[in-house]
C-alpha cells in the first residue's frame, strides 16, 4: 500500500497501449492530448468572465478542468503512482461540482437533498469500479458510466421542464462522453493495430464533454437560466 506513494513507482505500465516501457515521455499522444482539458478549462473561464460572470460553481468547474489537463499531462509524462492520484482527484471533484450544480439549480432541490443525490451519483461510479477491475480491459472505463447515466437522465429532466438550452447542451455532453468511453475501452484491445492506442481520443472527447458540461449547467438564477448562452466560443 505504501508503495503507491513512492514517486518512482510505475502506475501505468501495461494500462495504456502507448506505454511499453518505463521512463518519461513514453506516451507522447496520451501526454499532449491531455492539453485538450487545458483548452476546455480556458474556454470555461471565458464563460465565467462573460455571460456567467460571478458564477462561483461554474468557475470552480472550469478551474478543475484546467487542473485535470495539467495533472493528466504530468501523469502520462511520468507514469508514476503518485501522479495517478493527482490525476483522479480533480476528476472526482469535477463530477461532484457538476452533479451538485445540476441538482441545486436545474432541479431546485433543497441543500440536504442535493447533498444526498450527489453522494448517490458518486457512489454509483464507485460501485461500478470493481467490475472494471474484475473483468479487465473489456470493461475499461465502466466506472464512469454511472456519472454519464445520471447526466443523461438529468438532462432529459431539464428538457421536460423547459430548460432547453441547459438540457440540450448537457444531453450533447452525455453523448460525447459515451463516445469518449468507447475510445477508452478499446485502447488495449486494438493495440496490435494502432501502436498509439485510442486513449488520446478519450482525452479529446472527454475534454469537449467537460466544456459542454461547464457551458450547459444552469445559471445561478431563474432570470439568468432563461437567457441563452451565446454559441460563440
Amino acid at each position: 500500500m505504501l508503495n503507491f506513494f513512492i514517486p518512482g513507482e510505475s502506475a501505468n505500465l501495461g494500462l495504456y497501449c502507448e506505454r511499453i516501457a518505463l521512463g518519461e515521455w513514453q506516451e507522447p499522444f496520451n501526454t499532449f492530448s491531455a492539453l485538450a482539458f487545458v483548452c476546455a478549462g480556458l474556454l470555461g473561464l471565458r464563460l465565467c468572465f462573460g455571460v456567467a460572470k460571478g458564477d462561483g460553481l461554474r468557475l470552480c468547474m472550469a478551474l478543475c478542468t484546467l487542473i485535470i489537463g495539467v495533472v493528466s499531462f504530468t501523469f502520462h509524462m511520468h507514469g508514476t503512482r503518485i501522479s495517478l492520484l493527482y490525476d483522479l482527484l480533480p476528476i472526482l471533484l469535477f463530477n461532484v461540482l457538476a452533479a451538485w450544480t445540476i441538482f441545486s439549480r436545474g432541479l431546485e432541490m433543497s441543500a440536504v437533498t442535493v447533498f444526498l443525490m450527489t453522494l448517490l451519483v458518486i457512489a454509483t461510479n464507485f460501485a461500478l469500479t470493481p467490475i472494471s477491475s474484475a473483468y479487465g480491459f473489456a470493461f475499461n472505463g465502466i466506472e464512469h458510466t454511472g456519472f454519464v447515466s445520471w447526466l443523461l437522465l438529468l438532462s432529459f429532466v431539464l428538457l421536460v421542464r423547459g430548460e432547453l438550452a441547459s438540457g440540450g447542451t448537457l444531453m450533447l455532453a452525455g453523448a460525447v462522453l459515451i463516445a469518449a468511453l468507447f475510445f477508452k475501452s478499446i485502447d488495449i484491445p486494438q493495440c496490435a493495430q494502432h501502436a498509439h492506442g485510442t486513449h488520446w481520443l478519450w482525452h479529446i472527447t472527454n475534454a469537449l464533454a467537460s466544456y459542454l458540461i461547464i457551458r450547459g449547467v444552469p445559471l445561478s438564477s431563474q432570470r439568468h437560466r432563461e437567457v441563452e448562452v451565446s454559441t460563440r466560443l
